[in-house]
């Protein structure tokens, strides 16, 4: 054979073999999946993250109503009415803070809704001054921080003191309530009509890993909601970060004395983001079916398995302390307990903010606080 001929054989063997060995390597890459990322994003769209908002809608709109009640005509039966709609309303935020991107982030719903803890000094002037223009966007006086402060907190600890309260300053607390409540269910019903109209579908069809698609947005949202967890409702109260000495103030819901419960719905909306469970238990495509088509392991054991067991332990480390968190923070210096809670929080950090977004190919993109590698 002619020896141009043999050496040009032998060029395009070499090609042929090392493109074989290079499509190989690609189709064992787990970022080139075939997983269905649109069935999930479905899934996510039209069994969690839409019927999420409808229920807090709901949940504001009957607590609005309450609180106006309230207020034209107080009495024990409505105060205690009011207050149980606040509770479960603020219960319901839990469910949607972790999709703070796209319409929530467009409309500023966090800021509408949950900057805590409530600045009580700036309501109080506000009520003295009749001041409810909020010209801030991220003020600290306003939301379901603020609700909990005049419902239960600003005319002192017994029913009675806050109705006594609301009967001399019913005119100022109704236009108080009036533009809180605006603020919130104005964003929040933008948010649901932009997930509906348009951003649904656009959220479904933005497959991909690079940043910006829909993975991203959902992986980065769901780290930065967590750690805002184990970081603001757990370690700045404990005194985590402030030499063991605990900030009992800080704790949201300060004053309605259900941090504790809080604190676990939003782990529950954590773990059933996860799992793509809806509010009825209904297990849909999630994060743990994508982990385990891919087979993701870690030290020999299924990274889906060792996220769900580090969930069930952070839960039921939580589930321990049921008293107000604020009581169970203690004064003097941080609680033993809870500081195993902020522990036990911290241990899934790295299997989610590390080992799922690489083993997703996602790159984490959202500003750290210092304190978020703890």
């Amino acid at each position: 054979m002619n020896k141009s001929l043999i050496s040009i054989w032998g060029i395009c063997s070499f090609v042929l073999l090392f493109s074989s060995c290079d499509k190989s390597k690609e189709n064992n890459d787990p970022c080139q999946s075939d997983f269905d990322q649109n069935a999930m994003f479905t899934n996510i769209a039209d069994n969690i993250i839409i019927p999420d908002y409808k229920t807090l809608s709901t949940s504001l709109d009957e607590m609005t109503n309450k609180i106006q009640l309230l207020i034209e005509a107080p009495n024990e039966s409505k105060l205690l009415d009011a207050q149980s709609s606040f509770r479960e309303t603020y219960y319901n935020w839990q469910r949607v803070a972790l999709y703070s991107f796209g319409p929530a982030e467009s409309e500023m719903l966090r800021e509408n809704f949950n900057y805590f803890p409530a600045n009580t000094s700036q309501i109080d002037q506000r009520i003295l001054d009749n001041d409810f223009e909020f010209n801030q966007i991220e003020s600290y006086d306003k939301g379901l921080p603020a609700v909990d402060y005049l419902l239960y907190g600003i005319g002192g600890e017994s029913n009675s003191q806050q109705l006594d309260f609301i009967n001399q300053n019913q005119s100022s607390l109704e236009l108080y309530f009036n533009e809180i409540s605006f603020m919130m269910n104005e964003s929040l019903q933008k948010v649901i009509q932009d997930w509906e109209v348009f951003y649904r579908d656009q959220f479904i069809e933005n497959i991909g890993t690079a940043e910006g698609t829909s993975m991203s947005l959902l992986i980065n949202n769901f780290n930065k909601q967590y750690e805002l967890i184990k970081r603001d409702k757990i370690g700045i109260p404990a005194g985590i970060f402030t030499l063991n000495i605990p900030n009992p103030t800080k704790v949201e819901a300060y004053y309605s004395q259900i941090s504790s419960h809080l604190a676990l719905g939003a782990l529950q909306a954590c773990w059933d983001f996860y799992l793509g469970k809806d509010l009825q238990g209904n297990n849909g495509l999630g994060l743990d079916d994508f982990l385990k088509e891919i087979n993701v392991l870690k030290n020999g054991h299924s990274l889906d398995d060792l996220i769900q067991s580090q969930f069930s332990e952070s839960f039921a480390s939580m589930s321990d302390h049921p008293i107000p968190l604020s009581s169970n923070i203690g004064e003097g210096q941080t609680n033993a307990q809870i500081e195993s809670v902020y522990e036990e929080l911290s241990d899934l950090v790295v299997l989610i903010k590390t080992d799922l977004p690489t083993a997703l190919c996602i790159s984490i993109t959202y500003v750290d606080n210092p304190s978020d590698s703890d």
